[in-house]
């Protein structure tokens, strides 16, 4: 299949995908604004009662303020952007929106990854960049990076986007929800005993492939800020204390 066909399959099916209550399986569609500055301010308005925006304080990289909103549709987002503009954007400069669709055969076990992230206070983000028609390299990537975490037994569901507009068509990120940074120290200490046995190799350790083209692959932390997000009852039940501080 062509990446003309399965766009135009993908496409098929957000357009008739159903808005849904994010509480059980990934949305298909994901907006991101990516705000270059740390704010306190811009917590979205519930305007419409179905959208989930989960608000985001970088803790490594630059100092930036993430919204990541939730929607099971492209209709189902222009109803969201007729309710409510992005009027709480007006005063700051350089923000980025782009669109992400969901890219299931790419996750891990991306339901549980969105329960997961109810509980969730952290948020790890991988962006990886690719040259167009260099999927077939980005899929020994992932397989290679899932065949790590595996040789470690390290037990991480992610979600797995592909931008669609407002950045490079080559965009993929990779979300993983963590319940606390200590998360982390499970996978640092498995790894670090992981090297130990093997050759010293990097890529034998990794099953990494030797690439041809130029993928360009960077994470970040975030920690999730309740004060700049709006989500569901039904998004929020696992955790209503945390979620519903200002909602």
């Amino acid at each position: 299949m062509t990446n003309i066909a399965a766009a135009r399959i993908i496409l098929i099916a957000l357009a008739i995908t159903p808005a849904a209550a994010w509480s059980q399986t990934p949305p298909s569609l994901i907006r991101l604004h990516q705000t270059p500055e740390t704010r306190s301010d811009i917590a979205p308005v519930r305007a419409n009662p179905n959208v989930v925006s989960i608000g985001l304080q970088s803790i490594t990289g630059g100092r930036e303020t993430w919204q990541l909103e939730l929607h099971g549709s492209f209709t189902g987002l222009e109803e969201a952007d007729k309710a409510q503009p992005l009027q709480y954007y007006a005063d700051v400069r350089g923000i980025r929106t782009s669109i992400a669709f969901h890219r299931n055969w790419w996750s891990t076990r991306s339901d549980e990854a969105m329960q997961a992230l109810r509980r969730a206070r952290y948020l790890q983000i991988t962006v990886i960049r690719i040259p167009v028609q260099a999927e077939g390299e980005l899929n020994e990537l992932l397989r290679a990076r899932r065949a790590s975490l595996d040789s470690i037994n390290l037990d991480r569901p992610e979600i797995v986007y592909q931008t669609l507009a407002g950045d490079y068509s080559g965009t993929f990120l990779i979300v993983s929800p963590l319940p606390s940074l200590a998360a982390l120290d499970e996978g640092v200490s498995r790894s670090a005993a992981a090297y130990l046995r093997s050759t010293g190799n990097p890529s034998q350790r990794s099953g990494a492939a030797n690439f041809k083209s130029d993928i360009s692959y960077e994470t970040q932390l975030f920690r999730i800020d309740p004060l700049l997000s709006r989500v569901t009852s039904e998004f929020a039940e696992l955790d209503p204390a945390f979620w519903l501080t200002r909602n």
